[in-house]
């Protein structure tokens, strides 16, 4: 179908549509029958670390906007292409299993993102948290435990309310 179609592809997730984004999309592009943008489902960083970039733009905006521009927004999921090779990646007998698999885009960023380092601080981090709130909860139990003051039920209670009712519930209304 597409054998004498001359395809224009444009690769990028388009968060912005920024000037350079504006240039490169609607320079002259009237000798192609074909435009495309071709853009994954998730932005690539928020399927690695969890968090999106802030986008400039609402997907339906950017939909709308590429429309008009010409181009047919194409999807992909990142997740199911990052381990596929570049040989792979543009070959259309490849869907689900490549011929060539490979684990390099993950190889980047554990050395890139210093993701070692990053777990490292973490362990600290939890570990002295851990320890310190043991060390602290010790000395408050041992007091209550032995020890027979005027609010002395009022403070077990407030502990054990503090146990039953999980932070994140009283956070909530915090945020509303």
């Amino acid at each position: 179908m597409c054998e004498n179609k001359k395809v224009l592809v444009a690769l990028g997730t388009f968060d912005g549509l920024h000037l350079g984004h504006k240039k490169v999309l609607l320079s002259d592009t009237t000798e192609y029958d074909v435009k495309i943008a071709l853009m994954f489902t998730e932005h690539p960083q928020k399927t690695l670390s969890g968090r999106a970039p802030y986008e400039l733009i609402t997907p339906t905006k950017r939909d709308k906007l590429l429309k008009e521009w010409g181009y047919k927004p194409v999807f992909l999921d990142f997740s199911e292409i990052s381990t596929l090779s570049p040989e792979d990646f543009v070959d259309v007998t490849v869907r689900l299993i490549p011929k060539h698999f490979t684990l390099d885009i993950y190889k980047a960023i554990w050395s890139e993102l210093h993701y070692l380092e990053a777990f490292r601080n973490t362990l600290i981090l939890s570990a002295s948290t851990a320890i310190i709130q043991t060390f602290v909860c010790c000395f408050v139990a041992y007091g209550l435990a032995k020890f027979k003051f005027k609010g002395n039920k009022f403070v077990f209670l407030a502990v054990i309310f503090s146990l039953v009712i999980p932070h994140q519930t009283l956070q909530l209304s915090l945020f509303m």
